[in-house]
């Protein structure tokens, strides 16, 4: 295999659009050989064509498309993979192709909706850390200044007094705090080398108000439609759970697949293991012993993912109608304190002159 094959996967969008166009060629009646042509030809994205005319060798070898992709473990995940050796084996692989164009769609609207629900908080702290640190070095010392030649210190407001206080000690300690950061944003990258930690801090996640309750939603959707979908195509089940284990990332629910695959390789029921996480909801565990019990498993799973996948989006609205004005509130409450804590004694100076 050439070197350049082993860097990194190719970028999601292509493969899904790589996908999507494949799935169309092959609904056209052309061959698998014709179609893969037919994309290396029009593909703008020198490395991927590169793949495509190594594929299209080795199918041209006698290869299947699933044994060609399975050369090519860096680029195609094994879910992907997988998915085409199943569509191979039942003789739908267009339907196949289709539903995972449908699968990659789902997983990368969940991504950015979450993406977007936890970036927007993240730029408004940052905001503020920089806010603060103007604010400390630039314009309050400014007014220190002013305070000094107008004011006896004890005579200030307490609010004003605080602030005064505060960003002195910010631009005295500033080399310390720095360095602090920097200490800890060392050892929390240390910390999550340590797996025990890392399931901690995923199990931790999952537990928070509001925003712990969604992303359980979004990790139990995702694993249950590749595993209802692997099912569906005739994975066996013991593999389609050990290509499960690798989709979430969230080591708690990792640890949950894994339990259920070492009870269905020990011959028990899906539910011991699922009961034993305590992180599934009742209406999941209902579903799935309703699904064993009349031979449908993987519609249940289907079915419980997409119910969940409606939940997330509708709680990810939500949340962030409500995260918005929530934080422009303490942004504005913040920015008023300040502006107050500096003006109080200045209106006070102007009130004794007028007088």
């Amino acid at each position: 295999m050439n070197i350049f094959l082993k860097k990194r996967r190719i970028p999601s969008a292509t493969l899904q659009l790589f996908t999507r166009q494949l799935a169309i060629l092959l609904d056209a009646r052309l061959s698998l050989g014709q179609a893969l042509a037919v994309l290396a030809e029009q593909e703008s994205n020198t490395a991927f064509k590169k793949n495509l005319c190594g594929l299209i060798e080795n199918i041209q070898s006698g290869n299947t498309l699933s044994e060609a992709l399975a050369g090519y473990p860096s680029l195609f995940p094994s879910l992907y993979i997988n998915m085409i050796r199943a569509g191979e084996m039942s003789s739908t692989l267009s339907t196949v192709l289709n539903r995972l164009v449908s699968f990659q769609e789902q997983i990368q609207k969940m991504k950015q909706k979450i993406t977007s629900m936890l970036l927007y908080p993240a730029i408004v702290l940052i905001s503020a850390l920089l806010m603060i640190f103007f604010l400390g070095s630039m314009i309050i010392p400014k007014f220190e200044i002013i305070f000094a030649d107008g004011f006896e210190k004890n005579s200030l407001p307490s609010c004003t007094l605080f602030l005064l206080e505060a960003s002195q000690y910010i631009r005295t300690h500033i080399m310390t705090m720095i360095l602090l950061l920097i200490a800890l944003l060392v050892a929390i990258k240390l910390a999550f080398t340590l797996e025990a930690f890392c399931e901690f801090f995923d199990r931790l996640l999952l537990g928070l108000p509001l925003i712990g309750s969604v992303l359980k939603k979004h990790y139990i959707s995702q694993c249950f439609y590749t595993l209802g979908t692997l099912i569906l195509h005739n994975v066996p089940p013991l593999e389609a759970i050990q290509i499960t284990q690798k989709i979430s990332n969230n080591r708690a629910i990792e640890k949950a697949m894994k339990m259920i695959y070492q009870s269905l390789e020990a011959g028990d029921s899906i539910m011991y293991p699922i009961q034993a996480s305590h992180l599934f909801p009742p209406m999941t565990m209902s579903m799935i012993a309703i699904g064993e019990q009349t031979g449908r498993l993987a519609e249940m799973l289907l079915q419980i993912a997409t119910i969940y996948e409606q939940d997330v989006h509708h709680r990810i609205t939500q949340l962030m109608i409500l995260i918005e004005p929530c934080l422009i509130l303490l942004l504005a409450c913040f920015i008023g304190g300040v502006v107050i804590a500096l003006f109080l004694p200045l209106m006070t100076m102007i009130g004794s002159i007028g007088n």
